[in-house]
């Protein structure tokens, strides 16, 4: 791995900012911070004193899609009190996004942000070789600084004028040609297929095309962040295509369908698919993309920890 942070990092007094939360959780308490809902400090309240990564070490939270609109750094703090060890977001940048901050924050809380995106044209298909690399090299940069090992790329908006045929041969060279800065760098590439209900105007749908990019490139850095959300409402029949495609299987992210929620609130039975998984050899991250109704957080979280009692 690259760029890993410490698992623990002392105060000024000697005691982890892990403990600090974990034990004086009142004096980190989300109300006081601008935009955060009283609603969510008081949920968290309960959660305090969870032990670290207590029934979550497998389970990624996803910053992007919890505790909204809290700034960045309290839902790392709210990630961390959770028990979460492991956190994911989407793209970064400046302000609050920038990665050095954003390390130096996950680090305080003990916590890794270990996956987040590719900053590409939305066109990829249309873009040339240079304009590719030069957005993937900046990128890189990015999520060096941060210390991610995993990082999604979409890039496969549709383009007007090109068959489908011709926007994934294009897409595939390009998938080809910065492989290489990936494998240099020690981050696995995740290319993401959408679902059309969600995502119309993209030509990467379900497991199919993605499995077959992922085997004619052949690095073992370019895999497939196996968004079981957008399987499921793209094509079903989940438990069938991640044993067809297991051997590319990146990463995995979950929701439940139709509405994007935690798991338990929809269709999807996570805990048959998520130990064929387990079965099938997976011992990834499993990010947890989905949106709890907002103040609600605390009851999605009750969600995830029966999930992970059923594995």
């Amino acid at each position: 791995m690259k760029n890993q942070g410490d698992s623990r990092v002392a105060t000024s007094n000697g005691v982890s900012r892990r403990t600090a939360l974990a034990t004086a959780a009142s004096a980190v308490g989300v109300a006081a911070c601008a935009g955060a809902p009283q609603s969510v400090s008081a949920a968290m309240d309960g959660h305090a004193t969870q032990s670290r990564g207590a029934g979550l070490s497998r389970f990624t939270l996803n910053l992007e899609t919890w505790w909204r609109p809290a700034p960045l750094d309290k839902r790392i703090d709210l990630a961390a009190r959770a028990g979460f060890t492991t956190a994911e977001m989407w793209n970064l940048g400046e302000g609050e996004r920038n990665p050095t901050l954003l390390r130096q924050q996950s680090r305080e809380a003990a916590i890794q942000i270990i996956h987040c995106t590719v900053d590409v044209p939305a066109q990829m298909a249309a873009a040339t070789p240079a304009q590719v690399r030069e957005s993937v090299i900046a990128s890189l940069d990015n999520i060096t600084t941060l210390g991610a090992r995993y990082a999604t790329i979409v890039g496969h908006q549709s383009v007007d004028g090109m068959a489908k045929w011709e926007m994934l041969a294009a897409y595939q060279d390009h998938i080809a040609a910065i492989a290489p800065l990936f494998e240099a760098a020690n981050v696995t590439l995740c290319i993401e297929p959408f679902n059309r209900f969600n995502h119309p105007g993209f030509f990467i749908y379900g497991a199919e095309d993605a499995v077959k990019i992922c085997r004619a490139v052949d690095s073992p850095n370019v895999q497939i962040n196996w968004d079981l959300f957008h399987m499921q409402r793209h094509e079903g029949n989940v438990v069938h295509h991640l044993r067809e495609g297991f051997d590319h299987i990146g990463l995995l992210q979950i929701a439940d369908s139709p509405d994007r929620r935690e798991p338990g609130t929809g269709e999807m039975n996570y805990a048959y698919i998520l130990k064929e998984a387990m079965a099938l050899g997976y011992d990834g991250p499993i990010g947890l993309e989905c949106f709890p109704v907002r103040g609600e957080e605390a009851r999605a979280l009750e969600n995830v920890r029966a999930l992970a009692a059923a594995l």
